[in-house]
């Protein structure tokens, strides 16, 4: 897998474009991964009683049929969205009930949490022979409905070259997971979070044993680690600097034809790093194993590019919905365009274009 994901990353760079992203094998394997996370969210979604799952499961496998890729993705994309809005309410609503200023310990907010959303998760020693630490869910979730984020700084495709280490960026970081629109989400920045009281020490002193076992991860748990971080926090050699100017090594770099970071991007980015809240009790995704052979998966893994201020929301609800962007565990280094909606994605036809 590391060897897979080195070398899409060199050919991301390399190319510093999309259009391989628009056809071929990775664009069947996604329309499949679409129309089945299509039929889970849509049946999340319309929140029917557990007894209609069966039926209802056929129908929207019949709807789907009738649909274009775009139409998919944009259904898809509001349904992710949707019951993303509702975890990270959750999440604020967690912190704030467990303490006045928001500071409860990781115990407390996560039992918070399962007592509103009726499920949390963990991390515990797996059932896996020899597999370390695991991802376990305390509850019950419904199908369709998000377990976990996988949280972290996303590279837009752009941007690849920039990241920690590169062109060998999946040596010794197994925290990495690519999207199909060639964006690439690293982990290891956000480490298990940070901000916790020393109220509930049994558990935290669990998950201090996974921070233990992974030292020798470079930048674990250092929010956001280059080459966004600044107030000390030490950028590697040929990093933009804040005017966009690449310092030290970088003139072999410029030379070689690389692009420079976009000095407002890198704003953008440190802004809103500093502003996520990483006590989140489920920004616990990237801790998450394989499962054993001769298992299937239990969960399935979907990237959604997510808007808290869409356009056609009343003022009020803009205003909410802003409000919520700091409990998404994640911060983005580049430019992504605003989702489709589903009307858009009608009008297009069968056009069925790829971001």
């Amino acid at each position: 897998l590391g060897a897979m994901l080195r070398g899409l990353v060199e050919r991301f760079g390399r190319r510093g474009a999309t259009d391989h992203l628009r056809s071929g094998w990775r664009r069947v394997q996604e329309e499949l991964d679409l129309r089945e996370l299509f039929v889970l969210t849509s049946s999340h979604a319309r929140d029917v009683p557990v007894d209609d799952d069966a039926d209802l499961i056929d129908v929207l496998s019949e709807e789907q049929r009738g649909l274009t890729y775009d139409e998919v993705k944009a259904e898809v994309t509001k349904n992710l969205t949707a019951n993303l809005h509702t975890m990270c309410g959750e999440v604020r609503d967690a912190l704030r009930a467990t303490d006045g200023s928001g500071y409860g310990s990781r115990d407390d907010v996560t039992a918070e949490y399962r007592r509103r959303a009726g499920f949390s998760a963990r991390v515990a020693e797996s059932t896996v022979p020899n597999a370390g630490r695991g991802l376990f869910v305390d509850g019950q979730v419904d199908p369709g409905e998000i377990v976990c984020v996988y949280p972290g700084v996303v590279y837009a495709p752009e941007n690849l070259r920039h990241m920690p280490g590169y062109p060998k960026i999946a040596a010794d970081n197994p925290y990495l997971v690519a999207r199909y629109d060639g964006s690439v989400v690293d982990a290891s920045p956000w480490g298990l979070g940070a901000g916790w009281s020393k109220a509930g020490r049994s558990k935290t002193s669990k998950n201090k044993t996974v921070v233990n076992e992974r030292q020798r991860v470079e930048g674990f748990g250092r929010w956001p680690g280059a080459p966004i971080g600044t107030d000390g926090r030490t950028a590697g050699d040929g990093d933009a600097s804040a005017d966009g100017r690449l310092e030290g090594g970088g003139w072999l770099r410029a030379a070689a034809g690389e692009t420079p970071l976009d000095p407002t991007q890198l704003e953008h980015a440190r802004a809103a790093a500093d502003a996520v809240d990483r006590r989140h009790p489920l920004a616990l995704a990237h801790l998450a194993n394989h499962p054993p052979r001769g298992l299937s998966p239990n969960v399935a893994v979907a990237s959604v590019d997510v808007v808290f201020d869409a356009n056609d929301s009343e003022d009020g609800e803009r205003a909410a919905n802003d409000e919520l962007r700091r409990y998404l565990p994640n911060v983005g280094l580049g430019a992504w365009r605003v989702p489709r909606g589903a009307a858009e994605a009608k009008r297009r036809g069968g056009a069925g274009e790829a971001k």
